[in-house]
């Protein structure tokens, strides 16, 4: 678990990183993870087999939420955590579309 001041450009270079290949859980906590960050998350061609993604209490807003929600990459996750990621009322239409695309495994 990565807690604190981790921002985008930590996010970006573990992405780029080919040693995240071997990730299966990743864990970000009241870390300074922005757009940008989870975008580069998002992205990364080493992050395939991630299963496990959390970004509570990070910065993301819905564009990064929108990024992980449109990810080739991350399609295999099992477990997705965006709390405390972007205000839901605001963003209804994202919300039901992250449930579509991960169900139950969703925690918003």
């Amino acid at each position: 678990m990565i807690y604190g001041k981790v921002g985008d450009a930590g996010a970006a270079a573990l992405a780029a990183s080919p040693h995240a290949a071997r990730l299966r859980a990743l864990s970000f906590f009241a870390s300074k993870v922005g757009p940008a960050g989870a975008a580069a998350l998002a992205r990364s061609p080493h992050l395939g087999g991630l299963r496990y993604l959390t970004l509570n209490s990070c910065r993301v807003g819905a564009d990064g939420a929108r990024a992980v929600l449109e990810s080739h990459t991350l399609a295999g996750l099992e477990h997705v955590e965006l709390r405390g990621c972007f205000p839901k009322p605001k963003n209804k239409d994202l919300v039901a579309a992250l449930r579509e695309q991960f169900g139950g495994a969703l925690e918003v």
